[in-house]
């Protein structure tokens, strides 16, 4: 048992490595994998060598029993035909014997050798019923033997039936195989093209997220840009409003100023035309015309310095205001420009909204594509 435990392991490791040897010689296309779905190639390759060898000693097994039922009447004739022949041997032996006595002893002698002739030749018959009836016991042996021959070749049909059928199924699983493999490669190179759309539509979607967290950033900061400009449009409209006020309570202030003026012009005017008529009365009240007439060119001189200043000032009032009225028309025109970019924004944000979507979408699409295949690669490899 150590012998053939030793002897069974050298052979299994020389046929080891001759099967290393021969699969690293083929070719890199068509080289097997370092296991076989799943399983490591060396208990393969031991069952696939005891299934051969098991299948060779069922062959053998089978011709051997074939070969002793068709030599199994011979060995039944061959006993028969054996004693057929000592019974033959004998008879003539007997009737050598007994023509022998006869001729050397009396009658008595021989009648006593007839009854034992006679007794032997019963024998001899019951001896030849006893063999007939063996030879129809062997005959129904061999029927029997020949039946069991042909149970035995029809087990063999069967059998060779089934091994045709074997080698059958044995193709047509070598066919699925291949098949298996072929679908496993476009397994393969669907799943790898699937992975890489996966990888760029997540470097998309990155990027868009990236793009929609800079926009809103960007929204936030005109949305305080915006409420700034508010603030000061409000700042303005308030300066705007009193400085309007202003201006109405100077341009009062100037017309009564003007009033004034062109009454004091009508009253130099009605001064003037007077000379003649106050020519009498000049000479008793000259001290007090000099000094009212003193006094009325000092408040002209002041009213007209007033008025040149109030008008200045109106100026500088004017020039204010065309500077708040521009500064205004800036502020309306960047706010203009302002929600124009905000509703700009707002389209690019709703388009890269709809684009992630849309990758979405095609990401998902492309997880059950591969969930599908993968079942289905599944199903054809437990076929």
């Amino acid at each position: 048992a150590v012998d053939f435990q030793t002897a069974a392991e050298a052979y299994y490791t020389t046929a080891l490595e001759k099967v290393k040897d021969v699969v690293s010689a083929l070719p890199d296309d068509i080289r097997p994998g370092p296991d076989l779905y799943g399983l490591p190639w060396e208990p393969v390759i031991f069952s696939g060598l005891v299934g051969l060898m098991t299948v060779l000693l069922f062959t053998c097994r089978c011709y051997s029993s074939v070969s002793t039922s068709a030599s199994a009447p011979q060995c039944f004739y061959g006993p028969l035909a054996y004693e057929l022949s000592l019974v033959q041997t004998l008879v003539c032996l007997q009737h050598e014997d007994l023509e022998s006595s006869l001729r050397d002893s009396g009658v008595l002698a021989q009648a006593q050798k007839t009854k034992d002739l006679e007794g032997e030749i019963a024998m001899l018959g019951h001896a030849k019923k006893e063999l007939k009836r063996d030879l129809e016991q062997l005959k129904d042996q061999l029927e029997q033997q020949r039946e069991y021959g042909r149970e035995q070749e029809r087990r063999i049909a069967v059998l060779e039936e089934s091994m045709k059928t074997l080698d059958e199924e044995t193709k047509d699983l070598q066919v699925q195989h291949e098949q298996a493999q072929t679908t496993l490669k476009v397994y393969n190179m669907n799943s790898d093209r699937l992975q890489r759309n996966l990888e760029t539509a997540r470097e998309e979607n990155t990027l868009l997220q990236e793009s929609n967290a800079q926009l809103g950033q960007q929204m936030e900061g005109w949305a305080e840009r915006v409420s700034e400009l508010d603030e000061e449009m409000s700042r303005c409209e308030v300066a705007h409003g009193m400085m309007q006020q202003d201006v109405a309570n100077r341009v009062c202030y100037l017309q009564s100023l003007t009033d004034q003026l062109l009454r004091i012009k009508a009253w130099d005017s009605d001064l003037e035309e007077e000379p003649s008529n106050g020519s009498t009365e000049r000479g008793a009240k000259s001290g007090r015309d000099d000094k009212a007439d003193k006094q009325g060119h000092l408040q002209k001189v002041q009213k007209l310095i007033y008025a040149a200043k109030l008008n200045a000032d109106l100026k500088s009032m004017d020039e204010d205001k065309d500077r708040v009225f521009a500064k205004l028309n800036d502020e309306v025109k960047a706010k203009e420009d302002l929600l124009v970019s905000i509703t700009e924004m707002e389209n690019e944000k709703s388009c890269l909204q709809s684009d992630t979507e849309s990758y979405s979408s095609q990401v998902q699409r492309l997880q059950q594509k591969l969930q599908i295949m993968t079942e289905m690669y599944q199903e054809n490899e437990l076929k």
